[in-house]
């Protein structure tokens, strides 16, 4: 766990060089916003991924989603641990004024990176869930099913606790 926090503060200093803006907040401390009531439902979801084995579940799931609702779905973003990969998040998040969901299915370190950066827009965080799926037909539905909830900015659907499975934190953010 200590390897992990430091790569995670490499990560921030070489993020901070690159003229990113990336709190120090622990990913622990999160505080979640109310649901968004209906009428700051945003018209466009950003669905953010990290290359995990149930990325295209996650993503069918948000966009059955936003066809149920008739939003617009932006073009997937993919976040790796790499200065690059967050400089191009953060040109994405900056300067645009219209509000959005970013909805993300990743692992706990960057889970954490994109918390910091979707933080420094001001975004509000719907949902922050740290979770285990299992990597099998079941845990491909339950990540379908998240993805419909964090587009939709309804609760996550209760999923069977596993022992075993794939770490990862399911987020919504409001921006």
């Amino acid at each position: 766990m200590n390897g992990r926090r430091s790569v995670l503060q490499a990560l921030a200093a070489t993020a901070s060089l690159a003229g990113l803006r990336v709190s120090a907040a622990p990913a622990e401390a999160v505080a979640q916003a109310p649901a968004a009531a209906a009428s700051t439902v945003p018209a466009r979801v950003l669905p953010l991924l990290g290359g995990g084995a149930l990325d295209e579940a996650f993503l069918d799931g948000v966009a059955q989603a936003v066809r149920r609702q008739g939003a617009g779905r932006e073009p997937l973003a993919r976040l790796g641990l790499d200065a690059p990969s967050l400089a191009h998040l953060t040109r994405r998040l900056d300067g645009d004024a219209a509000p959005r969901r970013v909805v993300a299915l990743l692992d706990d370190a960057g889970a954490t990176l994109a918390l910091d950066l979707l933080r420094a827009q001001g975004a509000q965080v719907e949902a922050y869930e740290p979770l285990r799926l299992p990597l099998t037909a079941a845990g491909a539905e339950a990540a379908r099913a998240i993805g419909q909830a964090l587009a939709q900015g309804q609760s996550l659907p209760a999923t069977a606790a596993a022992s075993a499975g794939l770490p990862c934190v399911a987020l919504a953010c409001l921006i």
